[in-house]
């Protein structure tokens, strides 16, 4: 998602923007987080379970992202470089979404025939690798707040810090081959296989 273009010189961030960007990001994410979990149990209490807890954390991913890109605005410019990329481009996407759930599709069924019912092996691998487990018997709400979290906002989140701000920071600060090495490191630790 992140490219340099031939005709835009790339912008190297220094440490101390990284540092002044991503502290100030998580302080203002640390404090409309408070705010909003006292403000949610204040005029909800208990009664919506899991769902406050769900809106905080979407209001903090929410924060960080736009304070990043506050910080490093315009947007559509390196290092952030958030620029839509044309009709062809959102069709593959969805052609590649359909595609990855066929073959997740195919994976389940041949995965059931060995260990009992496609069903049985959907909850187990889903109950696994998101927060299904954590969410069972919550409102239609705090599923909708998860989904939209996980699948929306996250994933842009990441694009914008590690590899649109963190990687031009390395790329500043190392090799071209050492930069990659490294995001490569953080990439591997934000996907807990590092």
């Amino acid at each position: 998602m992140i490219t340099s273009t031939p005709d835009k010189v790339e912008q190297f961030i220094g440490g101390e923007k990284l540092l002044t960007a991503f502290g100030g990001s998580v302080l203002a994410g640390a404090v409309v987080g408070t705010v909003g979990y006292f403000v949610f149990h204040a005029l909800l209490g208990n009664t919506w379970g899991t769902t406050v807890s769900q809106i905080v954390t979407l209001q903090v991913y929410m924060v960080l992202l736009i304070t990043l890109c506050v910080r490093f605005r315009p947007v559509t410019e390196p290092p952030v470089a958030l620029r839509p990329s044309g009709a062809q481009h959102a069709i593959a996407s969805v052609g590649i979404w359909i595609a990855t759930v066929a073959a997740i599709v195919l994976f389940y069924f041949c995965l059931g025939s060995i260990f009992g019912s496609v069903s049985q092996v959907a909850k187990q691998i889903t109950a696994f690798a998101t927060d299904a487990k954590r969410l069972q018997g919550q409102p239609t709400p705090a599923w909708i707040i998860t989904i939209v979290r996980g699948c929306l906002i996250v994933p842009i989140f990441e694009e914008v810090f590690v590899r649109g701000v963190l990687l031009s920071w390395l790329r500043k600060r190392l090799t071209g081959s050492q930069s990659v090495r490294q995001h490569l490191r953080v990439c591997r630790y934000e996907s807990g296989t590092g």
